[in-house]
């Protein structure tokens, strides 16, 4: 783009003795050319070369419960819990299954620079039945690697993400200050944590849809706080919103489809004579062995877990927001 230089302008100044002073005034600074035009973050093509990439690699990682393998297709959240994953399953000498991916559902945001992201939904078998993940990959830089930010597991296997909602293949990205929707993605993190915390007392309740994926992790949460008073125990179990990135992209009814993840801040301490506690999971067995050595906590202890979440928010005035994928994980835990 050309740039307009400014031309030499004198200042003369008369004093009493007559002194002429001159100066050039400052050229502009070049002017900002205008951003590029919004492109699809990738091509189809391009997407599912991303998806065997992230196959191939996994899979790999999978026969070595390897962490350091999984870090070259998974960041963030995601990376965070197959580390606690492959912790626990090393621990209770679990095999990890292997990925088989048949087909896939998704749709890539348009961005003008980077860092951008798509998400993909793929159907996969590797597990003896069908089920599909709602991915969201990420590229930090221009030529950079995709990385899986978040993979919860979607409630249906096959055809639409949930019943009426869907997402043009290319799409917009929501602003998450968005206050046309019921409530804005940016928010949604912090008030879906306030629900499970404090079920009906939240303001925030009667505006989600209490589904099975919100019901039972409530569940979940109120017998996780019994735990502590019956067994005479003082702490805590707090939802609070994560850290980690949110990411919303625009649906054909104009709402908001969002990735975010919520994470349950907890710790204890025994005041003298309560009873050791005790972590068992019917899928992966011991959970506080892979962390703190020993499957019994006598004295305190302090952890982290996360749930993943795909959320869908409706424009205002058109129903409830309503949860259609999550992924739950124990993520840090210290204690004796």
């Amino acid at each position: 783009m050309p740039v307009a230089v400014c031309g030499l302008v004198s200042l003369v100044l008369t004093t009493a003795g007559c002194g002429v002073l001159a100066r050039t005034a400052e050229p502009a600074p070049p002017a900002k050319p205008p951003a590029p035009p919004p492109t699809p973050a990738l091509t189809e093509a391009e997407a599912k070369r991303v998806l065997v990439r992230y196959m191939l690699t996994m899979n790999l990682a999978q026969r070595r419960l390897s962490p350091t393998v999984a870090a070259r297709v998974e960041t963030g959240s995601a990376l965070e819990l197959r580390k606690a994953q492959y912790k626990i399953f090393k621990s209770n000498k679990l095999s990890a299954y292997t990925y088989k991916f048949t087909s896939a559902v998704g749709a890539t945001p348009k961005f003008s620079g980077h860092p951008r992201w798509f998400f993909i939904a793929p159907t996969e078998t590797g597990t003896g039945k069908k089920t599909r993940d709602l991915m969201v990959f990420v590229q930090a830089g221009q030529g950079g690697p995709w990385l899986a930010a978040y993979s919860p597991a979607g409630n249906r296997v096959t055809g639409p993400l949930a019943k009426g909602i869907d997402v043009p293949d290319v799409a917009d990205v929501v602003p998450l200050d968005d206050t046309s929707l019921v409530l804005s993605p940016g928010r949604l993190p912090a008030a879906h944590a306030d629900m499970l915390s404090k079920g009906k007392r939240s303001p925030w309740t009667p505006m989600f849809q209490l589904n099975t994926e919100v019901t039972r992790r409530y569940k979940s949460l109120l017998a996780s706080r019994e735990v502590f008073t019956k067994l005479g125990w003082k702490g805590y179990y707090t939802p609070v919103a994560s850290s980690h990135p949110v990411y919303a992209v625009r649906t054909t009814s104009g709402g908001a489809l969002v990735w975010y993840a919520v994470d349950f801040k907890t710790a204890g301490l025994n005041p003298g004579k309560a009873t050791d506690l005790t972590w068992e999971d019917t899928a992966w067995g011991d959970l506080h062995k892979p962390f703190v050595g020993r499957s019994d906590i006598r004295s305190w202890f302090q952890g982290s877990e996360r749930q993943e979440l795909v959320t869908y928010i409706p424009p205002q005035g058109q129903g409830k927001i309503q949860v259609i994928a999550s992924r739950w994980s124990p993520v840090t835990l210290r204690g004796r």
